[in-house]
């Protein structure tokens, strides 16, 4: 359960480097307009345009999760992240009342650790 719990944490600090990468790195819009964040936000109106409505039922609420890259790895981001916070206390599986800040640092220090190194990873010129 414990490499369970750290595989979520990391899967979830990846999704979140990939996210800042698409909100920070300029090279990531060559790859389409479902990653390119500047012009992605579109994908959910009838023909780019709000004013003729949602282009597929729920893609500006609900579904949004579909309509760009941005969106869809913040889905992933906050799923591993509350998935892992599910399996925490059955990968431990002992009382750890007291060691909650040992925890709490530890876990800190493995998503930062998996978020930098991904974001560094996907960003190599920063």
């Amino acid at each position: 359960m414990i490499y369970l719990f750290i595989t979520a944490l990391i899967l979830s600090a990846t999704c979140k480097a990939v996210m800042d990468t698409i909100r920070f790195n300029s090279k990531v819009k060559n790859l389409g307009t479902w990653w390119n964040i500047d012009e992605s936000w579109k994908l959910k109106w009838k023909n780019g345009d709000p004013e003729q409505g949602e282009r597929f039922f729920g893609s500006s609420t609900i579904f949004v999760s579909y309509t760009d890259a941005w969106h869809c790895f913040q889905h992933f981001f906050l799923f591993f992240m509350f998935t892992a916070m599910i399996i925490y206390p059955h990968a431990i599986n002992t009382d750890w009342s007291w060691w909650v800040i040992l925890h709490f640092l530890g876990i800190y220090a493995i998503f930062t650790g998996s978020f930098e190194l991904i974001y560094k990873l996907l960003t190599p010129n920063k």
